[in-house]
């Protein structure tokens, strides 16, 4: 009985580590696109956007990290200090995806390049690598963010 006490405190502990991971102190939305829903941490201010998921070891399968911009532009991303690949999608004003970079790996600060949208955007999610085609989240599709 004992040993069953401290298993269920190490997954709570656990999960509570997983959830601080997530999201610190930013707020969370819901995402909701053709194929599912996910709760994303929101990174609106400067700070949250350099740092987005760097030296993250995970990221759970039904969340996501949304950049707000001020307003739309073709902001860069790369994937320094990354622990695992994602998929990026970058949505315009209407919360449509504009463009979309697919298993985007992680690379060394000497081999990392900047990767730039097609079209202007005002939000970017980022989810694992795979979870936006199992989203349906495709040039043209449409999301909507709530909270």
């Amino acid at each position: 009985m004992g040993k069953l006490v401290v298993l269920v405190l190490l997954l709570a502990a656990a999960v509570a580590l997983y959830y601080l991971q997530l999201a610190p102190s930013s707020p969370v939305v819901t995402l909701d696109a053709p194929g599912g829903k996910l709760s994303c941490q929101v990174a609106s201010t400067e700070q949250a956007r350099e740092a987005g998921l760097s030296n993250r070891t995970f990221l759970c399968p039904n969340c996501c990290l949304l950049f707000e911009f001020e307003e739309p532009g073709r902001p860069g991303f790369w994937m320094k200090d990354m622990k695992f690949a994602l998929d990026i999608v970058f949505l315009d004003a209407n919360y449509s995806v504009v463009d979309l970079w697919q298993n985007a790996v992680p690379c060394t600060p000497q081999e990392c390049q900047l990767r730039y949208p097609r079209a202007d955007s005002k939000y970017v999610v980022e989810v694992n690598a795979g979870r936006a085609a199992e989203l349906g989240l495709e040039k043209g599709a449409r999301a909507v963010i709530a909270g």
